[in-house]
């Protein structure tokens, strides 16, 4: 089944390639199997499927078909192949060598030769010419505009200054981007990305150039985040934690505080103990003192035993 589509699909194409051969002039009967197989179109296409499609062709343009002729067919082949040894032959010429063709048939045939060889011969001049443009700047990459025009005359300007443009583009070099900017640039693009995936991303950069990177990455994150932003992550930080976490930060504040209480009253009795004076021993000696001392404990000890 499937060889049978290929083969209705390559018979449609001869078909389309023998309409747009007869709409640029040529006759049905010169477009033969042999003629046709040496299409660029119809290349490797068998000649029973060139025939079918021919023939096929020829029942379903009958009025088309009227209007060509044998005779025609064979004449233009013969004026062809003379044309292809003489391609600049004139009317003239061409009037002598074939007096039995009628001469606004022979011009006919003569423009219709010129008009498809012409085509062929711009394509490759064309070619030509940009390949010996491509092969000057080679040499001289530096060639301006108006040298590139002085050293092809002969040529169309726009043409040469077209070929410049396309020679420059080829061989522009490419503008290296950054390791820094490339590691910069993936970060942006995959925010979520932790230092271990990066390592893993830029397997053949060093460790130290990607831990570094990455940190000046993450600072630059948090410094373009505004304090409104901050403080809206951080209230949510603070509701998405466990109640029960809260709830013991909570409990540990709150005993802080008391400790810091009674700090300050110890703080305060201590102060107090401080501005306790004596003033009966001002002016006394360390050994005075000792000895006053010595002599209040002994009252004290008879103050207990009594």
């Amino acid at each position: 089944m499937l060889k049978s589509d290929q083969a209705v699909h390559k018979k449609d194409q001869v078909k389309e390639v023998i309409e747009k051969y007869i709409k640029k002039g040529r006759d049905f009967f010169e477009l033969t199997p042999s003629f046709l197989e040496n299409l660029d179109e119809l290349k490797g296409f068998s000649e029973r499927t060139l025939k079918r499609g021919r023939t096929e062709f020829k029942l379903e343009h009958p009025d088309m078909i009227k209007k060509h002729s044998r005779n025609t067919a064979s004449l233009k082949k013969k004026v062809y192949k003379y044309l292809e040894k003489a391609p600049k032959a004139t009317p003239k010429e061409l009037n002598i060598l074939f007096p039995d063709i009628d001469k606004k048939l022979l011009v006919n045939i003569r423009n219709l030769w010129k008009k498809e060889n012409q085509e062929v011969d711009s394509e490759e001049e064309a070619h030509s010419l940009r390949q010996n443009v491509f092969d000057f700047l080679e040499q001289a990459p530096q060639t301006t505009l108006s040298k590139l025009e002085k050293a092809f005359p002969d040529f169309n300007k726009k043409t040469i200054s077209n070929y410049l443009d396309q020679w420059r583009k080829e061989h522009t070099p490419k503008r290296k981007v950054s390791l820094k900017q490339r590691i910069m640039d993936y970060l942006d693009a995959n925010a979520n990305t932790d230092l271990p995936q990066l390592r893993a991303y830029f397997s053949d950069t060093k460790p130290a150039s990607i831990n570094t990177y990455y940190s000046l990455w993450k600072n630059n994150r948090i410094q373009n985040v505004s304090p409104k932003v901050r403080q809206q992550e951080s209230q949510l930080e603070i509701k998405s934690d466990d109640s029960d976490i809260v709830q013991a930060l909570k409990t540990t504040i709150d005993a802080q505080k008391k400790t810091i209480d009674v700090l300050k009253s110890q703080n305060e009795i201590l102060k107090d103990r401080q501005n306790i004076k004596f003033p009966e021993l001002e002016g006394m000696t360390k050994e005075e003192i000792k000895t006053v001392e010595s002599v209040i404990r002994i009252f004290i000890r008879g103050i207990k035993s009594n």
